[in-house]
C-alpha cells in the first residue's frame, strides 16, 4: 500500500495537468512548460515558447489582411500578374500569388524587436523570391538591399516590380543561388515558387500536385557577392533558402566575421536545421546571441523554431 501512496501525488499532478491542458486559456502555456521541461523545446527558449501562440495568432491576422487587401491589378500577356498588396505593388510569376509571403512580412517574421530595419541598413536578402522582403526594406528606408534569387521567373518578377529602385541603385538583383562555392546546381522548380529548392526535391507541401521541373542554375557565395559589389558594410542578413542555409553560411564566413550583421535565418526546412544552422554560425567565432523568432508546434508536445535571430 505504501508504494501506491507514493504515486498518488504523481497521479494527481498528471490529472491536473491533463485537465488544464484541455482548457481553452491554459492548454497552450501548459504544453509550453511541459515541452520545455521535457527537453522538447528544439532550442526554443521558454519565453519564445510561451509567446508562440500570440505570434501564431498575429500571423493568422496578417495573412487575413493580406488576403482581403491583395488583388490583381494587371495581367501581362506572358502570364505574369501585378498585385496591389498592403506592402505595395508586386509582380508575380504565372500561377503564383503574393498572399502568403506578404502576410509573413506584415507579421514581421524577420524584423521584430532588435531586428527592425531602418535608414543606414545595407541588407542581403538571400532567397528574395518575388521581392516581398525587398518591399519591407524599401518601406524602412534602407540604404541598399541586395536581392539574391536564383529562380528565373522570380527574378523577372522583381525586375518588373523594382525597375525604378534598380535604376537608382537602391535595389541590386543577383540572379544566383547562394552556396559554399561557385558552381551550377539542379534546382527543383515548383508551381508555388516559395518552395523552389536546390536541396529539397520532394516536398510534403507539394503532395498531390505535379512534380517540380528541374533546371541547372548558377550558385555563388555571399562573400563573392559582397566583394563583387564592393560593399563597405552589411548590417542585416536575411536568409530563407529552403534548406541551403547551412551551406550558404559557410560561404559567408568573411562577410559575417568582418561586418557582424544582424541575421534572421530560416531553420524550418530540414529536420536538423535548428541545430546545424546555429552551429555553422558559431564556427565563425563571432559571439552572437541567439533567440528564436516564430516557433512551430509539431504534434502535441514538440516545438521547433522556424526562424532564429542572431545579434552581437
Amino acid at each position: 500500500m505504501r508504494i501506491i501512496y507514493k504515486f498518488v501525488p504523481v497521479f494527481i499532478l498528471a490529472f491536473v495537468l491533463g485537465f488544464a491542458a484541455h482548457q481553452q486559456n491554459l492548454h497552450q502555456p501548459i504544453r509550453g512548460f511541459m515541452a520545455y521541461a521535457t527537453g522538447n523545446a528544439g532550442s526554443c527558449g521558454l519565453t519564445a515558447i510561451l509567446e508562440a501562440p500570440s505570434r501564431s495568432k498575429r500571423l493568422k491576422r496578417r495573412m487575413q489582411e493580406s488576403r482581403s487587401e491583395g488583388k490583381i491589378v494587371e495581367r501581362a500577356p506572358d502570364g505574369f500578374t501585378r498585385w496591389s498588396t498592403p506592402l505595395g505593388s508586386l509582380w508575380t510569376p504565372p500561377g503564383n500569388t503574393p498572399i502568403y509571403a506578404v502576410g509573413e512580412q506584415l507579421a514581421e517574421v524577420y524584423t521584430e524587436g532588435e531586428m527592425k530595419l531602418g535608414p543606414g541598413d545595407v541588407v542581403l536578402d538571400c532567397g528574395a523570391n518575388i521581392g516581398d522582403f525587398v518591399r519591407v526594406c524599401l518601406r524602412a528606408g534602407v540604404t541598399k538591399v541586395v536581392a539574391i534569387e536564383p529562380s528565373p521567373n522570380n527574378v523577372e518578377a522583381m525586375r518588373r516590380s523594382f525597375s525604378e529602385e534598380i535604376a537608382r541603385g537602391q535595389v541590386v538583383i543577383v540572379p544566383k543561388g547562394v552556396w559554399h562555392e561557385d558552381s551550377t546546381m539542379t534546382m527543383s522548380i515548383y508551381e508555388n515558387s516559395l518552395l523552389d529548392s536546390f536541396v529539397m526535391n520532394d516536398r510534403r507541401e507539394n503532395l498531390g500536385k505535379p512534380r517540380p521541373r528541374e533546371i541547372e542554375l548558377p550558385v555563388t557565395t555571399i562573400d563573392s557577392i559582397v566583394e563583387e559589389l564592393g560593399l563597405e558594410k552589411v548590417t542585416f542578413l536575411k536568409m530563407d533558402i529552403e534548406g541551403a542555409e547551412r551551406n550558404a553560411i559557410r560561404g559567408a564566413a568573411k562577410t559575417i566575421t568582418r561586418f557582424g550583421p544582424r541575421m534572421a535565418l530560416a531553420t524550418e526546412n530540414l529536420e536538423d536545421d535548428y541545430i546545424a544552422v546555429p552551429q555553422e554560425v558559431q564556427k565563425l567565432g563571432r559571439k552572437y546571441s541567439v533567440r528564436c523568432g516564430l516557433c512551430r508546434l509539431e504534434g502535441w508536445l514538440t516545438y521547433r523554431p522556424d526562424i532564429m535571430f542572431f545579434t552581437l
